[in-house]
This record gives structure tokens, C-alpha cells and sequence, in this order.
């Protein structure tokens, strides 16, 4: 599975607070550089994705652990 895009507008994505990965070895996708992953919950036959989001309100830049 890749991409949010058949998923996900820009609009809802927009403000929503998600869990990224950064810091990842650069790879370029469509063309553009990709240093980060967000974390998605997917079914088995890819036909639902959804974004793992903080259960409360939480300062940017927290880390997982």
C-alpha cells in the first residue's frame, strides 16, 4: 500500500495531528524526496487505511516510544 491520496483529501488531512516517522534514509516517490512515514492502520485487502492519531491533545514533535 502506498499513498493516503485515495483515501484522504488535503482538506482532512489538514490541522489533523498524526504519528510520522522522520528522519528516514531519503527515497525519492512521484518525484519528490520522502524523508518520513505516517502511520496507518490497514486492512488486509487494502481497501480501508486509517490514520493512527493521538488519543488526546498533544504538543507537536512528541515522540513515540
Amino acid at each position: 500500500m502506498r499513498g493516503l491520496k485515495k483515501f484522504y483529501s488535503k482538506e482532512q488531512l489538514k490541522g489533523k495531528k498524526c504519528v510520522l516517522f522522520v528522519n528516514l534514509a531519503p527515497r525519492m516517490m512521484k518525484g519528490i524526496e520522502s524523508q518520513g512515514m505516517i502511520l496507518a492502520a490497514v486492512n488486509e485487502d487494502e481497501s480501508q487505511v486509517i490514520l493512527i492519531s493521538p488519543e488526546k491533545d498533544i504538543k507537536e514533535g512528541s515522540k513515540v516510544r
